[in-house]
């Protein structure tokens, strides 16, 4: 699934995004209000749980944790996308969830074990592609869905 290189790939880009050199450790990427909510997050969970981060744990850094605490410790589930670049903290490895990551949270077949049967072609998006995707909440099920009601509404007719 998840290799170095896209790890790697991705901390590249927030480098140059940002105009910081990358140095091996994600929080030199972080903008000081994202090492923030990443300080209160941790301080947050330790209060609630008083264990390290479980493997379930996504933390939007786009959100004050102070005020508006957004992250999956009590439903299980990762916030909310949206169309704007917010880092989704994923504490367990020190590092935000890759757009890919996000992409096949979405349940699109990204990686080649998430595919069905080892002969169909993966779904590679192009980075704003999948910002789009996860902005618009543009899940596999909703595609689907979408898709079949269209095709339903659409009589043939022969030529």
């Amino acid at each position: 699934m998840l290799s170095f290189k896209e790890i790697l790939g991705e901390a590249m880009t927030y480098a140059e995004v940002r105009g910081r050199p990358w140095k091996g450790s994600w929080e030199d990427l972080l903008l000081e209000r994202e090492l923030r909510s990443v300080r209160e997050y941790t301080a947050l969970h330790h209060r609630r749980t008083a264990s390290p981060s479980n493997l379930d744990d996504v933390w939007n850094l786009g959100d004050n944790a102070a005020s508006r605490c957004n992250w999956s410790e009590v439903s299980g589930r990762i916030p909310t996308y949206r169309l704007h670049n917010q880092l989704y903290w994923y504490p367990a490895a020190a590092r935000p969830l890759t757009i890919l990551e996000k992409v096949a949270s979405m349940a699109w077949p990204v990686y080649s074990q998430m595919l069905v049967d080892a002969s169909l072609v993966g779904f590679s998006p192009s980075r704003d592609e999948a910002k789009q995707m996860l902005g618009n909440a543009w899940h596999l099920a909703s595609g689907t869905v979408v898709m079949l009601a269209a095709l339903s509404s659409v009589r043939l007719s022969h030529l």
